[in-house]
């Protein structure tokens, strides 16, 4: 092979490579509209012996905020009750969440990683635990497009708690609409 054939094989690649391929020069590459969801779903706790809680329910607030046609920006705002032999116990959890979703017609599945704070106010919380704990995680879900401004959608979410060795794990269902 000789050297142009080698250039002419590693260009080939590198334009097959390309995210969205070639496009022309007029062309504007166009975001999706940015969107607001309400969610609510089940929420499963494994504080230790910290907190007895080993459920409860979310309703939470998510905003779509794409970065690019298939990379979105995910601040939000979940309140979590749990329910403890004693009394119920609210927390909220504030994530900023990176997913990549895969455009499928009207579906879009996704999966991304999220941190974030979870902040344990008033009695419920124990003396020696911290109000506000950063955490971690991981999402995964699909979201359907019913219409052109609203859709449909399911995901779980996983969490890791900063310093303590707990998780939640919320299972969510929710409708989002588009701007």
């Amino acid at each position: 092979m000789c050297g142009c054939d080698r250039v002419r094989a590693w260009t080939l690649l590198a334009l097959l490579l390309l995210p969205g391929g070639l496009r022309a020069q007029d062309e504007v590459d166009v975001l999706p509209s940015p969107g607001v969801a309400l969610v609510v779903g089940a929420v499963n706790t494994d504080f230790g012996e910290v907190d007895p809680a080993d459920g409860g329910t979310a309703v939470g607030l998510r905003f779509d905020l794409p970065l690019a046609s298939v990379v979105v920006l995910e601040p939000s705002v979940e309140r979590v009750s749990l329910d403890t032999p004693d009394e119920a116990s609210v927390r909220w959890q504030l994530d900023f969440a990176v997913r990549g979703e895969a455009p499928l017609g009207r579906l879009r599945p996704f999966a991304g990683l999220a941190v974030g704070a979870l902040i344990w106010p008033g009695d419920a919380r124990p003396a020696a635990a911290d109000f506000v704990v950063a955490t971690y995680g991981g999402l995964a879900g699909a979201r359907w497009q019913a219409t052109s401004r609203l859709d449909l959608r399911g995901e779980v979410r996983m969490r890791w708690l900063d310093g303590l060795e707990s998780t939640t794990t919320t299972f969510d269902a929710g409708v989002g609409w588009r701007f």
